[in-house]
């Protein structure tokens, strides 16, 4: 009997959903691989509730399985407060991800008012991939908080140049680690 494969969840950001930036397309690519594909609109994306957040994302793993967890902005913020409470995903990939508060949009600090634990186990269980830009390419996520992440989970975070805060319609390489 063949294994099921582990579902991809991609995970939208603070004002986001499912249609926007690379998530279509991305989606449509891993689709074209035979992978099931999870994108979930997250409510009141304008005045986001991590308690909601979570307990969206914990009902689709009820429904999918454990998987790939692909967060973009806040979305990957919620995936590692997803692992923090005791999920159990196959890898995390974190693209322009804050780790701390940012004073320019409270609204959000919800997700990241809180220090992010882990404990070994959850560090070595889980597969890390972090996307960063240069240093003055992203307009939300100050560098520092890729230092943050790396720091956290013990991955060396990987550069690309001219990204942004990764809004664009595409995102080629992500698939060369997917």
């Amino acid at each position: 009997m063949a294994t099921k494969k582990s579902p991809y969840y991609i995970l939208h950001g603070y004002n986001g959903h499912a249609n926007e930036n690379w998530f279509p397309w991305l989606k449509a690519e891993l689709e074209k691989r035979g992978e099931e594909v999870v994108v979930p609109d997250f409510p009141e994306a304008g005045f986001p509730a991590l308690e909601k957040w979570l307990t969206l994302l914990k009902d689709e793993v009820k429904k999918h399985g454990e998987g790939v967890l692909i967060g973009h902005s806040l979305g990957g913020a919620l995936a590692m407060r997803y692992l923090e409470s005791g999920g159990h995903p196959k890898k995390i990939v974190l693209a322009a991800a804050p780790f701390g508060e940012l004073p320019e949009f409270p609204q959000i600090n919800g997700f990241l008012s809180k220090p992010f634990v882990l404990s070994n186990k959850q560090i070595f269980d889980t597969e890390f991939l972090i996307f960063y830009t240069a240093s003055d390419d992203d307009p939300y996520v100050p560098p520092e908080h890729v230092q943050d992440w790396a720091k956290l989970t013990g991955v060396k975070p990987i550069l690309l140049e001219n990204k942004g805060h990764f809004n664009q319609e595409t995102f080629p390489e992500i698939l060369d680690y997917l």
